[in-house]
């Protein structure tokens, strides 16, 4: 019974070993499975904190665009507030008049020089116009820049919230093999702790049969020693028997065997 008890306690502890051991392999696959995890998350966290800063010099560069570009919007109304009351395209007609009065007329040098002032004069109004429009192809460039730095701001933002969510869900996929590490862990300890508990179940089952079977051969050996000393007192019994036997036939004067003259040697009686 101890035997097959000790035998049982060995199996269910080797089954308990090799589950045990089944759920390290699987926890350590998982284990390397959330390694791989983490460091695909936190390389896209390295790639979203990149994008980050180019995003903020994108949204430097467009603040420093619009504050050009308010600074423009005022300069023209500025040099609005000096418009002339006369159009642009009439400026330029009058000064092309006089010109070409100048040229195909021949005017004294006198009439010339008032010629030539009034086309200054009307050059200096001219000139309002020509600053208006300098200032506004400055601040279609800007706009531009302006509209075409935002984009690329609105880009970064766009793929900063897709490598976050991408870095949310290795995140998460991370945490929950990490969580069922630690369940894997919870049964491979209470499976270890059950698999110590067979075996010391069965070291002491062993150390039982080993007292027992010393106790078994106390008594086989006692056993042996009687009946060794029951045989010895028999022949002993048998030895004196024949003794007397060989001696009594001796004294008749009858022929002793072999054994009988041999028992009587052994004992010194003849």
């Amino acid at each position: 019974m101890l035997r097959a008890e000790r035998s049982r306690l060995n199996k269910e502890g080797r089954e308990l070993a090799q589950e045990r051991n089944g759920l390290h392999r699987e926890a350590a696959k998982l284990r390397s499975e959330a390694q791989s995890l983490r460091e695909k998350r936190d390389d896209l966290n390295s790639d979203i904190q990149r994008l980050k800063i180019s995003r903020e010099e994108a949204r430097k560069d467009y603040f420093i665009k619009i504050d050009e570009l308010r600074e423009l919007r005022k300069k023209i109304k500025e040099v609005m507030a000096k418009k002339p009351r006369r159009s642009a395209r009439s400026l330029e007609d009058e000064i092309k008049a006089i010109e070409w009065k100048i040229q195909t007329e021949s005017p004294s040098l006198s009439e010339e020089k008032k010629l030539v002032d009034v086309v200054k004069v009307l050059e200096g109004q001219l000139e309002v116009y020509r600053e208006r429009m300098r200032i506004v192809d400055k601040i279609d460039v800007l706009e531009n820049e302006a509209k075409r730095l935002n984009d690329k701001t609105s880009a970064y933002r766009e793929r900063i919230l897709e490598l976050a969510r991408q870095s949310q869900e290795f995140h998460e996929r991370m945490v929950e093999k990490l969580q069922r590490i630690g369940e894997l862990r919870v049964r491979a300890n209470g499976i270890h702790k059950e698999y110590i508990d067979h075996r010391e179940k069965a070291r002491a089952v062993h150390s039982k049969c080993l007292e027992i079977m010393g106790q078994i051969k106390g008594i086989r050996d006692e056993i042996r020693r009687k009946e060794e000393g029951e045989r010895a007192e028999l022949q002993a019994c048998l030895k004196e028997k024949l003794s007397k036997e060989a001696l009594a036939k001796l004294r008749r004067g009858e022929r002793l065997t072999f054994d009988e003259f041999k028992i009587l040697a052994e004992q010194k009686k003849i």
